[in-house]
């Protein structure tokens, strides 16, 4: 069913094992069951069983909010001090950091654009300042933009988490406590809405298309099924 503790996709595991929070901002896991975890400057990629392989550092950003890795190429959002501007890089996780950036993009000095997800098609980033999802197209050296999604006729509060599946994207409102799932068009309206979760913020799922969120500042994780009615919340402990 995906909902049993034993099903925790390993970024969740990585999650329930280690207490990241003091350093790291987003784990998310790749195709070939390795974990990312967004550190300051850069990215550790971890092994199934959770040893560092290696660390991506991304120069002069002084924050990397969240990233994931399709193939072997590097998707991820960073915020720069010295200049306090949001930053989309793509590049690869190999070689010299410095000459691995295939594309930046500078977002707008009033977004706030920390989360993102990406699939061999896609690329979605939120901006909670404006509350919309933009969605891009993605190749491995590009990212074009498409549309944006406009949240604010669901009545969101304040967009956080974001994920890709193969027909969609998932989005959390945090203090709203919902999950929303919408199409992969400019549409405003959800395709369906689920209620009553204890501050969600991370998104992400099993290949059954099970769902599962975790809680901001709080140590439970939020199964639902992939027609968005809870099954589980289950404490992480």
């Amino acid at each position: 069913m995906g909902a049993s503790f034993k099903s925790f996709p390993t970024s969740i595991e990585h999650m329930k094992t280690e207490n990241t929070a003091s350093s790291c901002y987003s784990v998310s896991w790749t195709e070939d069951n390795r974990v990312l975890c967004s550190v300051n400057k850069g990215i550790e990629v971890r092994d199934g069983k959770l040893q560092l392989e290696r660390t991506i550092n991304i120069p002069g950003q002084s924050y990397t909010f969240s990233a994931a890795m399709i193939d072997d190429t590097i998707y991820t959002i960073t915020f720069s001090d010295i200049n306090k501007e949001f930053n989309t890089w793509i590049g690869s996780p190999m070689g010299s950091p410095t000459r691995s950036i295939l594309h930046t993009e500078r977002h707008d000095i009033g977004s706030r654009i920390i989360h993102l997800s990406a699939n061999r098609q896609y690329l979605a980033s939120i901006d909670y300042v404006h509350k919309l999802i933009k969605v891009y197209k993605s190749t491995d050296t590009d990212a074009e933009h498409m549309f944006d999604i406009d949240v604010t006729v669901a009545g969101i509060h304040q967009l956080f988490g974001v994920h890709l599946i193969p027909d969609a994207v998932l989005v959390t409102d945090l203090t709203g406590g919902k999950l929303c799932k919408y199409a992969l068009t400019a549409s405003s309206q959800p395709i369906w809405t689920c209620t009553g979760l204890p501050r969600p913020s991370g998104i992400t799922t099993d290949e059954s298309g099970y769902i599962y969120l975790t809680s901001n500042n709080t140590p439970i994780i939020s199964i639902i099924t992939p027609e968005g009615t809870i099954t589980t919340i289950h404490p992480l402990s």
